[in-house]
């Protein structure tokens, strides 16, 4: 029953079999979560106030930078940047989890669907198989559309 949730996937591995070897594969499908996780999260999360909250950190930062004042103000400076980089994580928690479902999704069908196969011949077993290319494009593709788009 399980299994049946990754026939779509299963099924376009397949076709794609005909066409790229494993390795190709292992780089695509987790470029293609991370686009798509990356989608979800640009429409779910609350962009234009992640962008103030963004400023108002870089603007908190510069005032700590400079500070010279006494110790008092400086413990209120850094409770008001606590305060924002708390906003921050708040104002993501709900995007976060839900576009991380297609990266969860690919990463569990790539644990059955290349578990055996080595792509290096050296270094520990664990990483000789599909983890670390995959982790690698996922990582990789996140960070691209996260600054072409400018996604907070």
């Amino acid at each position: 029953m399980i299994m049946d949730l990754f026939f779509p996937i299963q099924a376009a591995d397949n076709f794609l079999g005909a066409i790229l070897p494993p390795f190709g594969r292992v780089i695509l499908w987790p470029g293609l979560a991370a686009a798509i996780s990356m989608g979800i999260y640009a429409v779910t999360s609350p962009q234009e106030k992640l962008k103030e909250v963004v400023n108002k950190s870089h603007e908190m930062m510069t005032r700590l930078s400079a500070h010279e004042g006494d110790f008092n103000e400086l413990l209120a400076l850094t409770k008001d940047n606590l305060r924002l980089a708390g906003s921050r994580i708040i104002h993501t928690i709900p995007a976060t989890i839900i576009s991380v479902i297609p990266v969860l999704y690919i990463l569990v069908w790539m644990e059955t669907a290349f578990e055996t196969t080595a792509f290096f011949h050296s270094g520990p077993s664990w990483a000789r198989g599909w983890i670390i290319p995959a982790l690698a494009s996922l990582i990789t593709v996140s960070l691209i559309i996260k600054k072409a788009f400018r996604i907070e």
